[in-house]
Formats: structure tokens, sequence, C-alpha cells
């Protein structure tokens, strides 16, 4: 394949996070989108230490740190699993490259949907321990 049949992809300048947050197991969930600055090769887990560090709204209200679990950073523990963009997936693995190839300029990350949420991404796994 010759240069000139090659095409490059355009990447936007920043892209959307929409994430479904919950404060307590007992409180209703809701929706917060934060607004981060494109870059290539991020992954997902590094996303949401961006939002953590700067928990501040596309609309720029400040909000609380998101709480979400990571472990081994390698694809092996499973602990950063959460739906991402309607699949199960690990959020170490899951590349934004990727995702906005799919749906162009945001990504949606909810919790896991088998588990009991804790806080935001961050679900209370302990049933899945007790049965190993």
């Amino acid at each position: 394949m010759n240069k000139s049949t090659l095409s490059t992809v355009s990447r936007p300048t920043a892209f959307e996070v929409q994430i479904l947050r919950q404060d307590h197991p007992s409180r209703p969930s809701y929706w917060h989108t934060f607004r981060l600055d494109y870059e290539p090769g991020l992954n997902v887990t590094t996303v949401l230490q961006r939002i953590a560090m700067n928990p501040t709204t596309a609309e720029g209200e400040r909000t609380t740190p998101l709480a979400y679990d990571v472990g081994c950073l390698e694809e092996v523990c499973g602990s950063c699993t959460m739906l991402i963009d309607g699949c199960v997936r690990q959020a170490c693995s899951a590349l934004v490259d990727s995702l906005l190839d799919d749906r162009h300029d945001a990504i949606e990350l909810r919790p896991m949907s088998k588990f009991s949420v804790v806080r935001d991404l961050f679900v209370d796994r302990h049933r899945l321990f007790r049965a190993l």
C-alpha cells in the first residue's frame, strides 16, 4: 500500500466522558459529563485518573472526586472492569483512540450492573471473592 492510499484519522482536540455516578448505594444515580483534552495513546484508566485529579464537569462545576477501582494496570486482575460504551471491559486496556473510532467524540462509563454500587464506578465484589 502506498502513502497516497493511506488515510489519516482525524482526532478531536477534546472529547467528553459521560459517567453514571452514585454517591451512596441508597441514593439515586445521575450523570456527569467531563471534557478532556485529547492525547494519542490514552487508556480509560488514565482518563479516570485525570478526572479524579480535577473533578470539574464539562459545565465548569466542581464535584466530588470520582470513585473507581484499579489494581495491576496490566489486564490481569480485572479490578478496573466496568461498562465502557455498553460493553464490559477493563479500563486499563480500553484505548481512547479505539473508543472514539466507534463514538467519535464521547465515551460512556457505567459501573458493572451485576454488582451493587458502592460509589460511582466502584462496585462491591465481595460475593465474587466469596465464591472463589
